[in-house]
């Protein structure tokens, strides 16, 4: 473990273990919304698994659905709906409207 997300052997991918990212997310220096090298984000790598787990546990640690990957200027929660994961997209778009709402006081 390298002890980052932003890099590639760290992101989530069908072949990783779930346990042993699960352990490098409760690492406290882990910034979950820090791009890898290539530019890719771990929350929409983790949608691209189609693994509710990776995306749970990167939305448990503060991954902002929100975001846009550098890499391809895609939004995980949009990729989310367009692959049909309607649970993934629906647990990304719920944490994205509690963080609107937690914004506007």
């Amino acid at each position: 473990m390298c002890g980052s997300l932003g890099c590639s052997d760290c992101l989530p991918s069908p072949q990783k273990n779930y346990g042993d990212f699960a352990k490098e997310l409760a690492t406290p220096e882990i910034d979950v919304n820090q791009p890898d090298s290539k530019g890719r984000l771990p929350l929409l790598e983790a949608v691209k698994t189609k693994d509710i787990r990776f995306v749970d546990g990167l939305l448990q640690y503060r991954a902002l659905a929100s975001s846009v990957d550098p890499a391809t200027g895609t939004n995980p929660l949009l990729e989310a709906f367009k692959l049909g994961l309607t649970e993934v997209g629906q647990r990304g778009k719920e944490d994205f409207l509690c963080t609107c709402l937690l914004l506007r006081g």
